[in-house]
């Protein structure tokens, strides 16, 4: 009888467990509303959306990315700190507008067909934004807390399958051009990128699939494809967990500048691990 009682108490334990990991995974009542009553296009037209998506993210990498590079000299010997800051901004803002374009494209129904009656106008995809008076920045940064080590963790790990030269982030020095150029990177890495990395892969494909799918999938899906479109497989592990940790910290939120904090503080992580010499994955 104890043997049978022991057991049934680690039945229940376990059954606790995953009924606490399920709560804390489900998403929220009102991003459950607010995808229902938003995303009210099919399915289709988001695997539409993220194969134009995808295609002009390969158009920038085979067209953009050569014409930056010759047109600031980079296949040139030692080029200037700038021409690498300008490259950098030029190629995000490249695959930002095309990105956008494929996503308010199909939505308009200018890709694919006309609009279907009754449909939204395309500015109706955008996600909540919410101050809510900084309730969610204390989960932000237990989130953070938790997951960067792991992350970091998984960076290495990924980085023993796909050995990289990696790149190392020297703070600013006494040259001010140089150190303007720096800081420049810097913000726009540190903020810009991940603003509309944020709206596009949480703020429509999350809510678009979770119309369709339950959460586990539909995060799942978004995580992939983040992962995958940053054509870097030495850093395809914790960008991977990145896109889980960000889409269910959407769901549970429902409030998209919670993500684009955790997503802002992650690359101000990763430039401190930069500076310190260990490997970089943001």
């Amino acid at each position: 009888p104890r043997a049978v009682r022991a057991r049934g108490g680690l039945g229940a334990g376990g059954a606790g467990a995953r009924g606490r990991a399920a709560a804390l995974l489900r998403p929220s009542p009102e991003f459950l509303a607010e995808v229902g009553e938003r995303c009210v296009w099919g399915l289709p037209k988001v695997w539409e959306a993220v194969v134009l998506w995808t295609l002009g993210f390969l158009l920038v990498a085979s067209v953009g990315v050569p014409f930056m590079q010759v047109l600031l000299g980079l296949d040139r010997a030692v080029p200037s700190v700038w021409k690498h800051t300008l490259f950098t901004l030029s190629v995000d803002a490249m695959e930002m507008a095309v990105a956008f374009g494929a996503v308010q494209a199909c939505l308009r129904g200018d890709v694919g067909g006309a609009t279907p009656a009754g449909s939204p106008p395309a500015a109706g995809w955008w996600p909540p934004l919410r101050l809510e008076g900084g309730r969610w920045v204390l989960p932000c940064l237990l989130v953070c807390l938790v997951t960067f080590p792991v992350v970091q963790r998984a960076a290495v790990f990924n980085q023993a399958l796909f050995p990289s030269a990696g790149w190392v982030w020297h703070p600013p020095d006494s040259n001010l051009a140089e150190a303007g150029a720096q800081l420049v990177f810097v913000f726009w890495t540190t903020l810009v990128s991940p603003i509309w990395e944020e709206v596009l892969f949480r703020g429509f494909l999350v809510s678009s699939l979770h119309r369709r799918f339950s959460s586990l999938p539909a995060v799942g899906i978004s995580a992939v494809v983040f992962a995958l479109l940053h054509f870097s497989p030495e850093r395809l592990l914790p960008l991977l967990i990145l896109g889980f940790v960000f889409g269910f910290l959407y769901t549970k939120t429902n409030n998209l500048l919670a993500c684009i904090t955790v997503h802002c503080l992650w690359n101000v992580y990763a430039f401190f691990i930069a500076a310190t010499n260990l490997v970089v994955v943001g």
